[in-house]
C-alpha cells in the first residue's frame, strides 16, 4: 500500500468514498491523504481543509419571515468572503429556519456529524 497526498487536481478520483462532496468543488487550499492499493485504487481517505465556519446564524423572532434582517446578514457575509477570496463557507443548521435558508442559498448537506479532534490524540 502506498500513501500520499492527493494533488488537487486529481480530487474527481474521491468520487465514491467518504470526501466525495469535495470532487470537483474549489477549495483554496487544502489536502487529501490517500492511501492506495497495489493497483492505484483508493482505498483509504482523510482530508484537512483550512475552511472558514460561518457559526451561530440567528435572526430576532419579531424579524423572523421579513427578509430586511437576512438580506443584510447575506450582503456582509458575501463582502467577508469575497474580503478573503474564499469560494465555499462551512455553516450549520441548528434550526428548521437556518435549514430553510441554507435551502434557499443551495446549499450542500456535508455527511455525518462533525467533531472536535485533539491533535494530542492523533
Amino acid at each position: 500500500m502506498t500513501t500520499r497526498l492527493l494533488p488537487q487536481a486529481e480530487w474527481s478520483r474521491l468520487d465514491g468514498t467518504a470526501l466525495a462532496c469535495l470532487a470537483g468543488q474549489e477549495v483554496v487550499s487544502g489536502e487529501v491523504v490517500v492511501v492506495e492499493d497495489a493497483k492505484g485504487a483508493i482505498v483509504g481517505c482523510w482530508s484537512l481543509l483550512p475552511l472558514f465556519h460561518a457559526e451561530g446564524l440567528w435572526v430576532a423572532p419579531a424579524h423572523r419571515g421579513k427578509v430586511g434582517v437576512v438580506r443584510h446578514l447575506k450582503r456582509s457575509m458575501r463582502r467577508l468572503a469575497d474580503t478573503h477570496r474564499l469560494p465555499v463557507i462551512v455553516t450549520g443548521a441548528m434550526t428548521p429556519e437556518v435549514h430553510v435558508l441554507l435551502t434557499h442559498l443551495h446549499a450542500t448537506a456535508l455527511p455525518g456529524v462533525q467533531y472536535l479532534i485533539p491533535v494530542e490524540a492523533l
